[in-house]
């Protein structure tokens, strides 16, 4: 069975690629390493009703993708990591942070003059509400 992509290790990578991307933590959860198109940086996504959608990724995540390959024995937890992460700082972990990465994803995309319509297709937005 091929390990899911969340068990990488300890690197902040899935952070990366949630900020990176604005998927939904469910779908960056849900990622296979055979979902992870290095060579064209593009993620598989697979949404509700398997259908899939293609999203494309940075080279900064793609450095990071790779380095994270996944080594026998190794987990991942992001929930694990931002907590311990937090601790360290000596902040105390906001609510819903990772989910506000995808909200952050999508403000940048339209500074940037990204299309709506895009950038609903990219996140996989059935429709605006």
């Amino acid at each position: 069975m091929e390990a899911p992509v969340s068990d990488w290790p300890e690197d902040q990578t899935a952070h990366v690629t949630l900020a990176d991307t604005g998927l939904r933590l469910g779908e960056v959860l849900n990622l296979r390493w055979k979902d992870v198109d290095l060579d064209n940086c593009v993620l598989t996504v697979l949404r509700m009703g398997r259908k899939e959608r293609k999203v494309p990724f940075s080279i900064e995540l793609r450095k990071a993708l790779y380095k994270s390959i996944p080594r026998s024995g190794e987990e991942w937890n992001a929930h694990r990591d931002l907590t311990n992460a937090c601790y360290r700082l000596k902040i105390e972990k906001p609510t819903r942070l990772l989910h506000a990465l995808r909200h952050s994803w999508a403000t940048n995309a339209v500074k940037q003059g990204m299309h709506p319509f895009v950038m609903q297709r990219l996140l996989g937005i059935q429709r605006w509400t």
